[in-house]
Protein backbone atom coordinates (compact mmCIF):
# COMPACT_ATOMS: atom_id res chain seq x y z
CA UNK A 1 0.00 0.00 0.00
CA UNK A 2 1.30 3.49 -0.91
CA UNK A 3 0.50 6.21 1.03
CA UNK A 4 0.55 10.28 -0.35
CA UNK A 5 -0.03 12.64 2.61
CA UNK A 6 -1.34 16.49 2.15
CA UNK A 7 -2.13 18.12 5.37
CA UNK A 8 -4.31 16.62 7.23
CA UNK A 9 -5.08 13.60 4.82
CA UNK A 10 -3.32 10.95 2.96
CA UNK A 11 -4.23 9.32 -0.51
CA UNK A 12 -3.87 5.50 0.04
CA UNK A 13 -3.30 3.10 -2.90
CA UNK A 14 -4.54 0.07 -2.23
CA UNK A 15 -3.43 -2.97 -4.11
CA UNK A 16 -5.00 -6.32 -3.03
CA UNK A 17 -5.35 -9.98 -4.83
CA UNK A 18 -8.42 -11.54 -4.88
CA UNK A 19 -8.60 -15.18 -6.59
CA UNK A 20 -5.47 -14.22 -8.38
CA UNK A 21 -6.83 -10.83 -9.76
CA UNK A 22 -5.55 -8.13 -8.39
CA UNK A 23 -8.06 -5.18 -7.22
CA UNK A 24 -7.15 -2.16 -7.14
CA UNK A 25 -8.57 1.44 -5.46
CA UNK A 26 -7.59 4.68 -3.41
CA UNK A 27 -8.92 5.83 -0.93
CA UNK A 28 -8.18 8.74 1.59
CA UNK A 29 -7.52 8.50 5.54
CA UNK A 30 -6.28 11.03 8.47
CA UNK A 31 -2.94 11.82 9.31
CA UNK A 32 -4.08 13.07 12.38
CA UNK A 33 -4.54 10.95 15.66
CA UNK A 34 -7.50 8.39 14.87
CA UNK A 35 -9.32 5.92 16.39
CA UNK A 36 -11.10 3.27 14.08
CA UNK A 37 -14.41 4.55 13.76
CA UNK A 38 -12.81 7.56 11.65
CA UNK A 39 -11.49 5.33 8.88
CA UNK A 40 -14.95 3.42 8.59
CA UNK A 41 -15.55 5.47 4.95
CA UNK A 42 -12.16 4.28 4.03
CA UNK A 43 -13.06 0.43 4.88
CA UNK A 44 -16.28 1.01 3.72
CA UNK A 45 -14.78 1.88 0.48
CA UNK A 46 -12.68 -1.71 0.48
CA UNK A 47 -15.63 -3.86 1.64
CA UNK A 48 -17.59 -1.95 -1.58
CA UNK A 49 -15.04 -2.59 -4.13
CA UNK A 50 -14.82 -6.63 -2.96
CA UNK A 51 -18.59 -6.58 -3.34
CA UNK A 52 -18.42 -5.27 -6.84
CA UNK A 53 -15.56 -8.07 -7.45
CA UNK A 54 -17.61 -10.69 -6.16
CA UNK A 55 -20.92 -9.77 -8.01
CA UNK A 56 -18.79 -9.04 -11.27
CA UNK A 57 -17.68 -12.84 -10.96
CA UNK A 58 -21.37 -13.96 -10.07
CA UNK A 59 -22.21 -12.77 -14.04
CA UNK A 60 -19.40 -15.04 -15.68
CA UNK A 61 -21.28 -17.67 -13.94
CA UNK A 62 -25.12 -16.24 -15.03
CA UNK A 63 -25.92 -14.89 -12.09
CA UNK A 64 -26.82 -12.13 -10.25
CA UNK A 65 -27.76 -10.82 -6.99
CA UNK A 66 -31.57 -10.07 -6.36
CA UNK A 67 -31.10 -7.81 -3.94
CA UNK A 68 -32.99 -4.32 -5.32
CA UNK A 69 -33.56 -1.28 -3.10
CA UNK A 70 -37.21 -1.72 -1.44
CA UNK A 71 -36.73 -5.00 -0.38
CA UNK A 72 -35.43 -4.78 3.20
CA UNK A 73 -36.70 -7.86 5.24
CA UNK A 74 -33.32 -8.41 5.99
CA UNK A 75 -33.38 -5.03 7.86
CA UNK A 76 -35.65 -7.36 9.91
CA UNK A 77 -32.99 -9.73 11.24
CA UNK A 78 -30.50 -9.23 13.70
CA UNK A 79 -27.71 -7.09 12.16
CA UNK A 80 -24.24 -6.50 14.14
CA UNK A 81 -21.92 -3.84 14.33
CA UNK A 82 -18.94 -3.56 15.76
CA UNK A 83 -17.84 -1.27 18.42
CA UNK A 84 -16.31 1.53 15.89
CA UNK A 85 -19.25 0.97 13.71
CA UNK A 86 -21.63 1.93 17.00
CA UNK A 87 -19.44 5.26 16.94
CA UNK A 88 -19.74 6.12 13.41
CA UNK A 89 -23.53 5.45 13.56
CA UNK A 90 -23.76 7.83 16.63
CA UNK A 91 -21.51 10.37 14.64
CA UNK A 92 -24.21 10.32 11.79
CA UNK A 93 -27.26 10.71 14.46
CA UNK A 94 -25.61 13.62 16.08
CA UNK A 95 -25.10 15.49 12.47
CA UNK A 96 -28.69 15.36 11.43
CA UNK A 97 -31.15 17.97 12.24
CA UNK A 98 -32.32 18.57 15.43
CA UNK A 99 -36.02 17.23 14.48
CA UNK A 100 -34.56 14.67 12.23
CA UNK A 101 -32.25 13.36 15.36
CA UNK A 102 -35.69 13.55 17.39
CA UNK A 103 -37.58 10.85 14.89
CA UNK A 104 -33.99 8.45 14.54
CA UNK A 105 -33.82 8.41 18.52
CA UNK A 106 -38.18 7.57 18.81
CA UNK A 107 -37.71 5.16 16.79
CA UNK A 108 -34.73 3.41 18.29
CA UNK A 109 -36.10 3.46 21.20
CA UNK A 110 -39.46 2.38 20.59
CA UNK A 111 -37.68 -0.75 18.81
CA UNK A 112 -36.15 -1.26 22.19
CA UNK A 113 -38.92 -1.49 24.04
CA UNK A 114 -40.57 -3.62 21.27
CA UNK A 115 -37.58 -5.98 21.65
CA UNK A 116 -37.69 -6.23 25.50
CA UNK A 117 -40.90 -7.14 24.99
CA UNK A 118 -40.27 -9.74 23.35
CA UNK A 119 -36.87 -10.99 25.27
CA UNK A 120 -35.01 -11.94 22.65
CA UNK A 121 -32.63 -8.92 22.43
CA UNK A 122 -30.54 -9.88 25.72
CA UNK A 123 -29.87 -13.00 24.52
CA UNK A 124 -28.64 -12.05 21.18
CA UNK A 125 -26.54 -9.03 22.77
CA UNK A 126 -24.93 -11.44 24.96
CA UNK A 127 -24.12 -14.19 22.07
CA UNK A 128 -22.50 -11.10 19.73
CA UNK A 129 -20.37 -9.22 22.74
CA UNK A 130 -19.21 -13.41 23.49
CA UNK A 131 -17.87 -13.98 20.00
CA UNK A 132 -20.53 -15.30 17.61
CA UNK A 133 -21.99 -12.19 15.85
CA UNK A 134 -23.86 -14.17 13.11
CA UNK A 135 -27.31 -15.32 14.68
CA UNK A 136 -29.40 -17.93 13.25
CA UNK A 137 -31.62 -20.70 14.30
CA UNK A 138 -34.76 -19.81 16.47
CA UNK A 139 -33.25 -16.62 17.99
CA UNK A 140 -33.08 -15.28 14.75
CA UNK A 141 -36.43 -16.48 13.97
CA UNK A 142 -37.71 -15.11 16.96
CA UNK A 143 -36.06 -11.81 16.77
CA UNK A 144 -37.78 -11.91 12.57
CA UNK A 145 -41.17 -12.60 14.20
CA UNK A 146 -41.39 -9.37 16.20
CA UNK A 147 -40.93 -7.54 12.74
CA UNK A 148 -38.77 -4.61 14.34
CA UNK A 149 -37.27 -2.55 11.55
CA UNK A 150 -34.04 -1.35 11.67
CA UNK A 151 -34.42 2.39 13.11
CA UNK A 152 -32.50 3.79 10.07
CA UNK A 153 -35.09 2.03 7.31
CA UNK A 154 -37.79 4.24 5.34
CA UNK A 155 -40.24 3.44 3.48
CA UNK A 156 -38.43 0.24 3.02
CA UNK A 157 -35.00 1.71 2.06
CA UNK A 158 -32.09 2.37 4.06
CA UNK A 159 -31.71 6.53 5.01
CA UNK A 160 -28.49 6.24 5.77
CA UNK A 161 -27.00 4.17 2.72
CA UNK A 162 -23.49 5.84 2.18
CA UNK A 163 -22.93 4.89 6.14
CA UNK A 164 -24.32 1.23 6.19
CA UNK A 165 -22.55 -1.00 8.16
CA UNK A 166 -20.02 -3.53 6.87
CA UNK A 167 -22.59 -6.45 7.36
CA UNK A 168 -25.60 -4.19 5.28
CA UNK A 169 -23.16 -4.18 2.69
CA UNK A 170 -21.87 -7.81 2.47
CA UNK A 171 -24.95 -9.82 2.48
CA UNK A 172 -26.28 -10.81 -1.17
CA UNK A 173 -28.83 -13.18 -2.48
CA UNK A 174 -29.34 -14.43 -5.42
CA UNK A 175 -32.49 -16.14 -4.72
CA UNK A 176 -36.32 -14.84 -5.12
CA UNK A 177 -36.40 -11.49 -2.59
CA UNK A 178 -39.78 -12.79 -1.03
CA UNK A 179 -37.93 -15.59 0.37
CA UNK A 180 -35.80 -13.23 2.48
CA UNK A 181 -39.17 -12.23 3.94
CA UNK A 182 -40.20 -15.46 5.09
CA UNK A 183 -38.78 -16.97 8.23
CA UNK A 184 -37.40 -20.67 7.68
CA UNK A 185 -37.71 -19.96 3.68
CA UNK A 186 -33.97 -21.19 2.25
CA UNK A 187 -32.01 -18.29 0.91
CA UNK A 188 -28.91 -18.67 -1.27
CA UNK A 189 -26.38 -15.97 0.04
CA UNK A 190 -23.47 -14.84 -2.22
CA UNK A 191 -20.46 -16.11 -0.65
CA UNK A 192 -18.03 -13.22 -0.65
CA UNK A 193 -14.41 -13.53 -1.75
CA UNK A 194 -13.26 -11.86 1.04
CA UNK A 195 -15.38 -9.84 3.99
CA UNK A 196 -13.81 -6.52 5.82
CA UNK A 197 -16.60 -7.39 8.75
CA UNK A 198 -14.92 -10.43 10.69
CA UNK A 199 -11.20 -7.62 10.53
CA UNK A 200 -14.19 -5.15 12.10
CA UNK A 201 -15.23 -7.24 14.77
CA UNK A 202 -11.72 -7.73 16.29
CA UNK A 203 -9.95 -4.80 15.48
CA UNK A 204 -9.33 -2.97 17.88
CA UNK A 205 -7.64 0.69 17.52
CA UNK A 206 -4.52 -0.94 15.42
CA UNK A 207 -4.93 -3.96 18.09
CA UNK A 208 -6.12 -7.53 16.91
CA UNK A 209 -8.42 -9.20 19.81
CA UNK A 210 -9.30 -13.11 20.14
CA UNK A 211 -12.78 -12.59 20.14
CA UNK A 212 -14.79 -11.69 17.61
CA UNK A 213 -17.34 -9.01 19.61
CA UNK A 214 -20.13 -7.21 18.14
CA UNK A 215 -23.37 -5.60 19.29
CA UNK A 216 -27.00 -5.49 17.71
CA UNK A 217 -27.82 -2.74 15.15
CA UNK A 218 -30.60 -1.72 17.84
CA UNK A 219 -28.07 -0.98 20.41
CA UNK A 220 -25.46 1.42 18.20
CA UNK A 221 -26.66 4.32 20.37
CA UNK A 222 -26.49 3.12 23.67
CA UNK A 223 -23.02 0.96 23.26
CA UNK A 224 -21.72 4.41 21.24
CA UNK A 225 -20.39 5.94 24.46
CA UNK A 226 -19.33 3.01 25.74
CA UNK A 227 -17.09 1.45 23.10
CA UNK A 228 -15.85 5.37 22.45
CA UNK A 229 -14.04 5.20 26.02
CA UNK A 230 -12.91 1.79 25.10
CA UNK A 231 -10.92 2.87 22.03
CA UNK A 232 -9.65 6.00 23.53
CA UNK A 233 -6.44 5.16 22.30
CA UNK A 234 -4.97 6.95 19.18
CA UNK A 235 -2.50 6.33 16.11
CA UNK A 236 -2.08 8.01 13.12
CA UNK A 237 -4.71 7.57 10.67
CA UNK A 238 -2.19 5.89 7.93
CA UNK A 239 -0.57 3.60 10.76
CA UNK A 240 -4.04 2.54 11.89
CA UNK A 241 -5.58 1.58 8.07
CA UNK A 242 -2.06 0.05 7.49
CA UNK A 243 -2.44 -2.33 10.76
CA UNK A 244 -6.25 -2.65 8.88
CA UNK A 245 -5.41 -3.59 6.14
CA UNK A 246 -2.06 -6.42 7.18
CA UNK A 247 -5.24 -8.08 9.21
CA UNK A 248 -7.43 -7.99 6.49
CA UNK A 249 -4.82 -9.27 3.48
CA UNK A 250 -3.75 -11.74 5.87
CA UNK A 251 -6.78 -13.12 7.69
CA UNK A 252 -8.98 -12.65 4.60
CA UNK A 253 -6.94 -13.16 1.60
CA UNK A 254 -4.55 -16.26 2.80
CA UNK A 255 -1.44 -13.71 1.93
CA UNK A 256 0.60 -10.86 3.30
CA UNK A 257 0.49 -6.88 1.84
CA UNK A 258 2.96 -7.11 -0.78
Amino acid sequence: MNTTPHGEWADCDIRLTLLGKELRGRVSVPTRAARTADLLPAVYSLADAVVDATTSLLGTEGKAASCRAGCAACCRWPVPVAGSETVHLAQCVDSMPPDRQQIVRRRFDDALARLDRGHVLDKIAERMEAGRPAIGGELAAAYFALNVACPFLEDERCSIYAHRPAVCREHLVTSPPSRCGEAGQETERVLMLARVSPVLFRFQEGAVKETARAVPLVLALARAKSAAEETARRLPGTQLFEAFIREFSATQLGHEVP
